[in-house]
């Protein structure tokens, strides 16, 4: 059992605040491109240009060198708000129109509108208890899916603003999380397994705001090219609110250094190139494969099978309570069988769960199959950072975990 102290307390206070806006803004990022009218493949794009990621361990190194950890901590807190209200600029500020234009011929005669047309509208008429799943919604998000296919031009403004924050984005968040990692592991200093006991509560966090943007979503309307779509912009605002929330921890988030060391570059080198870890490094690459559906695509998984926000709201509210659920559970799992092993059946478990989303087309079931996908999340990322921590010193362990944090960039 965990004792009590205010460092336990200010640690989840960030977690769930902090970590858990960046969960909230990664799963409905996409669904909000997707409304503006990016393709998949460019939504896709904006994933992969993650050039700032490449200083990930750069800013780590000048954290643990110049011991200003919590300074880049209160860099990265405020670069993570603009990150966050950049994406609502195309809702603000008026721009042409050809980003309406679809190759649709049924609905080719309503895109002389802008995309920024954004007209709010409180309206609880769609919300229904007893019928998750509206038929007449169900067509008319069909028909809405159609004309957003192909919409935006490659060099358009809207699309060149929206790789750019999500590519900024990527840096902050992570060396954020990353210092959230290093002084949790200082912290517990040789009860590293109870990590997930920490880094569990990002994931309640997340959960209750994914309900909280899937209601607003639901009772906030707003016009894009003529065509009523769910709100699912105010993820935005909510993650920029938690952000801020977040903020109240710094005072009282300290940081440990070796008093005798800085940076001791053979034991980084002898870590990355020590063959034992380069082929931790390559699964966990590859582990970020899998991840990465969890990460970005599972409620667009959900939205393509034509689930309402509400049924949004609830995948949420399950979904990541199980994860924080199986991280928990994972405290006394690496206790019994070790990283290693642990590492073994997150990595089974994801198999058997992709196999299984792959036959179903039930939204339904899909909440279910996630059980053993959540399963597999929560033990594969408590796993490798408690192992990965054990690869450096109090000197370097901020780097190390940088260079986890850029192997493991997700794919899309």
């Amino acid at each position: 059992m965990e004792k009590f102290s205010i460092k336990s307390i200010v640690l989840k206070w960030y977690y769930f605040w902090c970590v858990g806006s960046v969960v909230v803004y990664s799963e409905f990022s996409h669904l909000y491109m997707k409304q503006l009218g990016l393709s998949p493949r460019q939504i896709g794009f904006t994933n992969l240009v993650g050039v700032p990621s490449l200083f990930i361990p750069l800013c780590l190194f000048i954290g643990d060198k110049f011991r200003a950890r919590k300074l880049l901590v209160t860099i990265g807190l405020v670069f993570l708000v603009v990150c966050y209200f950049l994406p609502l600029l195309p809702l603000i500020f008026s721009s042409p129109a050809p980003s309406c234009l679809t190759s649709n011929k049924s609905i080719a005669s309503r895109s002389k509108h802008s995309v920024n047309g954004s007209v709010l509208s409180i309206n609880s008429r769609y919300f229904s208890t007893n019928n998750f799943t509206d038929n007449a919604d169900s067509a008319r998000r069909t028909e809405k899916e159609t004309s957003y296919s192909e919409n935006v031009s490659r060099v358009s403004k809207l699309f060149l603003l929206m790789v750019v924050s999500k590519s900024a984005f990527e840096c902050p968040h992570r060396v954020v999380i990353a210092l959230a990692d290093v002084v949790t592991i200082a912290y517990l200093k040789g009860k590293r397994a109870n990590y997930g006991a920490y880094f569990m509560w990002s994931h309640i966090g997340g959960g209750i705001s994914i309900f909280t943007v899937a209601m607003l979503a639901l009772f906030i309307r707003i016009n894009i090219c003529g065509t009523e779509a769910y709100g699912y912009f105010t993820a935005y605002i909510v993650a920029g609110c938690m952000v801020l929330l977040s903020m109240l921890s710094l005072p009282w988030l300290r940081y440990e250094y070796d008093e005798n060391k800085t940076i001791n570059w053979s034991q980084i080198k002898s870590a990355l190139c020590n063959a034992h870890f380069a082929l931790m490094f390559f699964i966990l690459y590859c582990t970020g494969i899998l991840v990465a559906f969890q990460i970005f695509w599972e409620l667009w998984y959900l939205d393509g099978l034509s689930a309402s926000p509400l049924i949004v709201g609830i995948a949420g509210l399950v979904r990541r309570p199980v994860l924080a659920g199986w991280m928990l559970l994972s405290c006394e799992l690496l206790k019994r069988i070790g990283e290693l092993k642990a590492i073994c059946v997150a990595l089974f478990l994801f198999a058997v769960s992709f196999l299984a989303l792959s036959f179903t087309r039930v939204p339904w079931f899909v909440l279910a199959i996630d059980i053993f996908q959540a399963a597999a999340y929560g033990l594969a990322f408590c796993s490798f950072t408690v192992h990965f921590s054990k690869a450096g010193s109090k000197a370097n362990s901020g780097v190390i975990r940088g260079k986890s944090f850029f192997n493991s960039f997700p794919h899309s």
